[in-house]
């Protein structure tokens, strides 16, 4: 009851008789016990204590509530606790299974219990008996029994109560906990409420199979952590009960889902891998502790249970490291248990704290760096506590129980960001584990806590100074300023670093790992000073040998190939950055500069060459050979570079060659550095064997270090190679040999030595013929004179019976496409390179030798080289040194070999009075060779040859090789016009005055002399090399087959007229013609030479087969305009080809296709001219020069109607006529070969046609034409145009630094669509980001019209070929560019030819004359005036075409008058097909208006254009004429003959 309460009258009765009855009763219970005399039910009984402790304790706290001072308003208070007295009496009478009311027994009872003792009330709620278990710690649907309840709700009912007054009286604290429950109090409210959502969760949860047990299992965890929660505050087993309420009180958990990382629990306490034994934790440490662990136990449970689901799970960052971070933890632990333990330290207890303090702050690290805000989730915790145990057992010195532990700082690029957190966290820990091993490995010396394997011990201190350096070095980087991109140099460096890392772990007999000890260990080396670093990379330790200079067979050891590996990564990193540093980043000594650049010509040299692939046996490996010879080199250069102690820059720099030799062979570059320095040139022998070996040992002593250098190398290559190198270079010699046995020797007086009798006479050979005489080479001997008695060279046998004779033919040599001569290596060294101080002495010797006297007096001296060869004492063995290759007779032969040739020397002084070079286009040497087919095969066109040694030769008579049978050589010589002081070189030469046997004729051509073959004909026979004769021609001179590549037709003019024999294809492997129509066909010739008329003129017949093709040049020309699907190029090519006789029915090619076949679309009336014939002279006949002559008038007449109605007749009819006459001889004339034959003397010659004069054409064909060639006018003056504007733009920009290669590009282009492709990369550069056009400079602007200009000059094409004139002025306009005369009148010629052609005009014809003017205000009328001399007619105003019929050539034709209109121009046009053979008078007459300037424009077909610019009519009236000129005409060509000033415009790209 409430004290204070006023009761009512009623009330106070019952209040009192209660009293007194309870009094009553409460004395006989005590004097009838124990028979009790009132009973209370037994659930009263429960609880009668309980709610009478409660009830006192309530009457207390109100009575102490109503003195309280702290609140405010304690009669609030009061009234509280009696309303709570009263609701808790309700619910215990509601609670004890009566109908609400507690029994009157039950009532006395309660009085009687034991009173609450006098004195103020607890604030920790002691007075009270024990409270239930928190609701959070309740689990639900447990069924309490009656007194359960009742204390269940009478503590909600008191929590409820206390909370309030809690608040009420804050911050008095009507409650308090004790410090220890306090502490806790949270975490365990966190705890309980997380617990029993889980349970909900768990219970609703479909992924196990039972989730009975699991809400059992998370029962029994909370019971479990609620009993170790009181237990471990400090108490007997009892959480008190202000920390009960208080508990009630924790802020309550938000409602919502579980966490599957556990963050709705508070943290956990550490792991229990990372807590120290023995270390004494606080109370609320042991709390959460114990607690952790229970949980910990619980999810892992729960996690297996429900797998694969997963319950719970860690962010990815702390999954990264979870295994990692346990398997560090316990085997800390582990370490400090065995240091515990360990006698070899004085204080093992400092060791232990170490490992200690090392696991806090690894842990704090873990935590800090997962990306979390400091704190491990707890999902992560739970899972740690799961991972793999250690195994039991002893710590390894390797520290092989950690993982493995991050690079080391050595190898770590100063600021490299980690990417992830757990690359973080694992260098972190991989620090302070280094950090603590250190301390422990001082700490234990010289037990040596932490041990390396011998094989990482033995590289740790290299792979220290490595790393540091590289650190250093990235740190200079990133300051330097040489560099464009000092970023690109920090982040090789680091690439570097992990690859040096990477390789140093794999190569230390590991399993590509190195072991946690030597890790830290070389954390531990002795650090790199501070200062910078050192470009001669003297920083670093001294460099291995790199692998391109190492030993196949060496067996290093780990350590040797640790150290080898980085050496090379080093070197790799070292030449990249010296690139990005353009060249000044590494420094060599002074010394070392010079020895690396006498070692970089060497490797130049060296990688240059390699070795040839077709030389040798089957079974070689060539590409082995080359390699070993170029490494072996280079391992004796290396081996002097080393010797020297040089230093690393040294080193790296001349690995470096390795590699830019390499790169040069692969693909040659211009700007790739062979350093200058006085060394010899180098050679390839004739095979492609390198000979770069000089000076030799026992030539030139070797003199300091660049000469010791050099001859390491040489005497390496020359002891390997020397014999494969003879064996090469014998088997390219030997491949243009044969031997055929042609006779033998019958026995004959033997005193006569230069006498051989032979058993027949028709054995072929002839004078200056190479033979062999018995076995072998030693027989070598040369025929002088002929019959069944052979002159020769005095014999080794003389007068000996049954001796094999056999013909040596000799062909020249084709040497490898990387030979840089025809030399061999042997002649190369043994005649090549020699002593000038002692050649003297070895000539006079060897003359000595075989008894000649060297005369002083050079003239005399040169004379008697010469005689000597041509005797018999030395050309048997001079040849047979020359031919076999054999050193030691060329080395004896050498000084000989040099004198000689020295006599053919171009510009020599002293030369042999009438010593005559053999050279002129005119002159051609001939040679026969009995070789075979096959080897006669081996020659192909623009392929180089030489002879081996000195040659004899004769000079061809004028169309003589007939005298020959056999493969004939025939020699072109250069030409005489050159300056021979300014030539070079040995040359052939006649030695008739000075030989032995001046009848022979003999012109000697020196060794090595390099031809180059131009063709072969065949003639008519290419199965038969007997019948062939190769032409040959001077290597320095460029090929015809080139220059018709390169369309250069003024330069094939000038071949032509110097070689008019060899234009004439015909029988011969490439054809000349075909090629040049091919060439024309793909564009059109704008030189102003007609090649194809050329070709004609010299001989060439237009229906020439190409041996190769098949084709004639009709159907050549045709297949490649199906190919290429354009035919308007092509047309004048055609026309000239059907003009001059080409037969378009003759079916030709791979496919047996007439021209007629392949394009039927062509109108071969194209044929309707009058024609001519002519046939070729070249003999000499009568007197006349070669060329081509006319025959007789009825003869061509009849030749040209067989030749009509042979090809009308589709090909099918008499290709032969017989017994045609001209003149005075009568001929069968044969139309398919283009031939002649002379009935009476068989004289054969070759024939064509020729257009005498033309058919007239129609209007609408001589439209078709002007178009075609309208259209060829625009394409050359656009082209023309747009390199104007391109000069002009090169010189608008001049100012910008990147326009050089673009301008470059610019002005190689030919083409308008090239060109406009590029120039809008050009726009870029030239505008670059201005948008502001106020910032725009003066030089900008202009660029940026020049730019225009070109872009304008691009976009021309016949749509738009109006705008020519509004292109020319741009153009004039731009101040840089400057347009010629000829371009600007040859546009003006194109725009008036465009205007008459727009209304109607023809623009082409035999002859035209365009008028053209500008009218003023009032217009002009102007008309040209011309008399046709054939009708007399005045062609003028009114009379637009003379008296002449339509089917003359010569009718003139006004088609074009105009009268004028003002402010506009105007054109009037003059033509005929045709000039006739008279004499002609053109005038301009002012009809009406006032006089103005004009310009009168004639267009003659192969002539130049003619502009007259004339003065306005000085006659102020009409009627006044100007005379132009006069003409005359020969060979349908009008000349003009004029007193006015006129220019002449021929336009052309050249």
């Amino acid at each position: 009851m409430v004290a204070g309460e006023p009761p009512t009258l009623s009330q106070k009765v019952k209040r009192v008789v209660s009293q007194e009855l309870c009094a009553l009763f409460l004395q006989l219970q005590q004097m009838y016990k124990p028979v009790c005399v009132i009973q209370a039910s037994p659930e009263e009984a429960a609880v009668l204590e309980f709610a009478s402790q409660v009830g006192q304790e309530l009457t207390a706290w109100a009575a102490y509530l109503r003195e309280a001072s702290e609140a405010s308003d304690s009669a609030a208070a009061v009234d509280l606790v009696a309303r709570a007295q009263q609701l808790i009496w309700a619910n215990i009478q509601e609670l004890t299974g009566l109908t609400g009311q507690f029994s009157n027994a039950a009532k006395v009872l309660l009085e009687g219990c034991s009173k609450r003792a006098a004195g103020p009330v607890a604030r920790t709620l002691s007075g009270f008996p024990p409270l239930e278990t928190p609701s959070c710690f309740m689990v639900a649907g447990e069924p309490p029994t009656l007194s359960q309840k009742v204390k269940s709700v009478v503590s909600q009912e008191l929590c409820a109560l206390f909370l309030q007054l809690q608040q009420m009286y804050k911050p008095v604290c009507v409650i308090q906990a004790s410090p220890e429950e306090a502490a806790v109090l949270e975490f365990a409210s966190q705890v309980g409420q997380e617990l029993t959502a889980w349970a909900a969760y768990l219970r609703e949860a479909s992924e196990a199979s039972d989730s009975a047990a699991a809400v059992d299992l998370v029962a029994r965890a909370q019971q479990l952590i609620w009993a170790n929660i009181q237990e471990l505050t400090g108490l007997t087993g009892q959480f008190s009960n202000a920390a009960k309420v208080l508990l009630e009180g924790c802020s309550k958990r938000a409602a919502g889902p579980v966490a599957r990382t556990l963050s709705g629990f508070p943290p956990l306490e550490t792991p229990s891998c990372f807590m120290v034994a023995g270390e004494p934790p606080m109370l609320s440490q042991k709390v959460q502790s114990v607690v952790s662990q229970e949980l910990c136990a619980l999810f892992l449970q729960l996690q297996q249970m429900y797998k694969p689901v997963c319950v719970i799970q860690a962010s990815p960052e702390e999954a990264a490291v979870l295994e990692f971070a346990c398997q560090v933890g316990q085997e800390l632990t582990a370490w400090a248990a065995y240091l515990r333990e360990a006698s070899e330290a004085s204080d093992s207890a400092a060791a232990v704290d170490l490992v200690a303090r090392a696991q806090q702050l690894i842990w704090a690290n873990i935590q800090e760096l997962t990306g979390l805000t400091g704190q491990f989730s707890n999902a992560a915790k739970v899972l740690l506590e799961g991972c793999s145990k250690r195994a039991a057992g002893p710590v390894a010195r390797t520290l092989s129980g950690f993982p493995p532990l991050e690079t080391p700082s050595c190898f770590m690029v100063a600021g490299e960001p980690p990417t992830l957190s757990h690359q973080k966290v694992k260098r972190v820990v991989s620090q302070e584990l280094c950090a603590l091993f250190l301390q422990l490995q001082q700490m234990y010396k010289p037990v040596s806590v932490i041990q390396a394997s011998p094989e990482e011990a033995a590289v740790l201190e290299f792979a220290s100074q490595v790393g540091q350096e590289l650190t250093a070095w990235a740190a200079y980087l990133r300051e330097a300023p040489e560099a464009s991109d000092s970023a690109a140099a920090v982040d090789l460096v680091a690439r570097a670093q992990q690859l040096i890392w990477a390789n140093i772990q794999k190569l230390t007999g590991l399993t590509g790992q190195f072991s946690n000890a030597a890790k830290v260990l070389l954390e531990g080396c002795s650090k790199r000073a501070a200062g910078p670093v050192a470009r001669t990379l003297s920083g670093f330790p001294p460099l291995q040998t790199p692998s391109c200079f190492m030993v196949a067979e060496e067996s290093p050891t780990p350590s040797q190939k640790v150290k080898r590996v980085v050496s090379q990564e080093l070197n790799e990193l070292f030449l990249q950055l010296q690139e990005m540093y353009k060249g000044c980043l590494l420094q060599p000594t002074e010394e070392e500069e010079s020895l690396l650049d006498y070692a970089a010509q060497i490797e130049h040299e060296l990688l240059g060459c390699s070795l040839p692939s077709d030389v040798l046996d089957g079974g070689v490996d060539f590409a082995k050979i080359s390699a070993e010879m170029v490494s072996g080199a280079r391992r004796q250069i290396w081996a002097e570079i080393v010797k020297r102690d040089s230093t690393n820059a040294a080193k790296i720099l001349f690995s470096r060659q390795k590699n830019h030799s390499e790169s040069q062979k692969s693909q040659e570059s211009p700007e790739t550095h062979v350093p200058q320095v006085p060394v010899y040139h180098k050679h390839t022998s004739v095979s492609g064997f390198p000979v770069f070996l000089f000076p030799f040992e026992a030539e030139k002593p070797s003199k300091g270090p660049l000469q010791q250098v050099r001859l390491a190398a040489s005497q390496y290559v020359q002891s390997e190679f020397g014999a494969l190198a003879s064996k090469s270079d014998l088997k390219y010699i030997q491949a243009a040999m044969n031997e055929s046995v042609v006779t033998h020797t019958l026995r004959s007086d033997p005193t006569v030595s230069c006498r051989m009798e032979v058993d027949r006479e028709d054995h072929g050979l002839a004078a200056m013929d190479d033979i062999l005489v018995g076995p072998g080479f030693d027989g070598l001997n040369r025929v002088k004179g002929l019959g069944s008695v052979l002159t020769v060279y005095a014999v080794k046998e003389p007068g000996k019976e049954g001796l094999e004779v056999r013909r040596l033919a000799v062909g020249p040599v084709v040497p490898s496409e990387k030979a840089t001569s025809g030399m061999t290596y042997n002649f190369i060294r043994n005649v090549e390179f020699f002593d000038e101080d002692t050649e003297e002495e070895n000539l006079t010797a060897f003359l000595d030798s075989v008894g000649v006297e060297l005369p002083a007096d050079p003239v005399e001296r040169k004379k008697v080289l010469v005689k000597l060869y041509t005797s018999n004492k030395i050309y048997p063995r001079l040849n047979k040194a020359m031919y076999t290759d054999d050193a030691e007779e060329l080395r004896r032969h050498a000084p000989y070999i040099r004198a000689l040739r020295g006599v053919f020397k171009r510009g020599q002084s002293d030369p042999l009075p009438g010593f005559n070079f053999f050279i002129g286009s005119a002159k051609k040497l001939v040679k026969r060779c009995e070789l075979t087919k096959e080897q006669a095969e081996v020659y192909q066109i623009n392929q180089k040859v030489c002879w081996p040694a000195f040659f004899s030769t004769s000079e061809a008579d004028k169309g003589g090789n007939d005298a020959f049978t056999g493969l004939t050589f025939c020699i072109r010589c250069r030409d005489s016009t050159e300056d021979p002081n300014e030539i070079q070189g040995y040359f052939p030469a006649s030695i008739k005055p000075w030989s032995c046997f001046p009848d022979e004729n003999e012109v000697l051509i020196p060794p090595h002399y390099m031809l180059r073959v131009h063709n072969i004909n065949y003639n008519k026979q290419p199965a038969n090399p007997k019948k062939w004769v190769i032409e040959l021609e001077l290597a320095d001179l460029p090929p015809v087959w080139d220059i018709i590549t390169q369309k250069n037709w003024q330069e094939f003019k000038t071949w032509a007229q110097a070689h008019p024999d060899l234009v004439d294809t015909s029988k011969s492997h490439s054809s000349i013609i075909n090629e040049v129509v091919s060439s024309l066909a793909a564009e059109p010739n704008e030189t102003g030479v007609d090649p194809l008329k050329v070709c004609l003129d010299h001989g060439a017949l237009p229906n020439e087969i190409d041996m190769q093709t098949g084709n004639t040049p009709l159907t050549t020309v045709a297949l490649q305009c199906l190919e290429s699907g354009k035919t308007e190029q092509a047309l004048a090519v055609l026309e000239s080809l059907l003009l001059a006789g080409a037969n378009p029915y003759i079916k030709a090619g791979p496919h047996e296709e007439s021209f007629e076949q392949l394009m039927p679309e062509i109108d071969l009336r194209l044929l309707n001219c009058v024609m001519g014939w002519q046939y070729w002279v070249d003999d000499g006949v009568d007197g006349k020069e070669d060329g081509w002559y006319l025959w007789s008038e009825d003869g061509s007449a009849m030749l040209e109607h067989a030749f009509q109605e042979w090809l009308n007749s589709g090909h099918e009819g008499r290709s032969k006529l017989l017994g045609v006459r001209s003149d005075y001889f009568s001929y069968n004339v044969d139309f398919l070969h283009m031939k002649q034959a002379n009935t009476s003397t068989g004289t054969k010659r070759k024939i064509r046609r020729y257009r005498r004069r033309s058919i007239p054409l129609s209007h609408d064909q001589l439209r078709a034409l002007s178009e075609a060639k309208l259209r060829q006018e625009l394409t050359l003056l656009q082209k023309l145009l747009m390199r104007a504007a391109v000069d002009g733009l090169q010189q608008a920009t001049c100012h910008l630094q990147d326009a050089a290669d673009m301008l470059s590009s610019l002005s190689q282009m030919v083409s308008a669509t090239e060109i406009s492709a590029v120039s809008s990369e050009y726009e870029k550069l030239v505008l670059g980001d201005l948008e502001d056009e106020a910032k725009e400079t003066k030089e900008t602007k202009e660029a940026k019209a020049s730019l225009l200009n070109l872009q304008e000059a691009c976009d021309l094409n016949w749509d738009t070929r109006e705008k020519v004139t509004e292109v020319v002025k741009h153009l004039r306009d731009d101040p840089h560019v400057k347009l010629a005369d000829d371009l600007v009148e040859g546009a003006e010629a194109f725009v008036t030819s465009n205007n008459v052609f727009q209304r109607d005009g023809i623009t082409h014809a035999g002859f035209r004359a365009s008028l053209s003017w500008q009218n003023g205000e009032k217009r002009t009328d102007l008309d040209m005036c011309m008399t046709c001399p054939e009708c007399n007619m005045q062609v003028y105003h009114e009379e637009k075409e003379c008296g002449c019929t339509e089917d003359k050539l010569c009718r003139l034709n006004l088609d074009i008058d105009d009268r004028g209109t003002p402010h506009k121009s105007s054109e009037e046009n003059l033509y005929m097909q045709e000039p006739g053979p008279f004499r002609y008078k053109l005038e301009v007459e002012l009809y009406s208006g006032p006089p103005v300037p004009f310009r009168l424009q004639v267009h003659r077909p192969g002539q130049a254009l003619r502009v007259y610019r004339v003065a306005p009519h000085t006659t102020p009236r009409s009627g006044g004429r100007i005379v132009i000129f006069e003409a005359s005409v020969a060979e349908g060509i009008m000349h003009l003959e004029s007193c006015l000033e006129h220019l002449d415009v021929m336009l052309s790209t050249d």
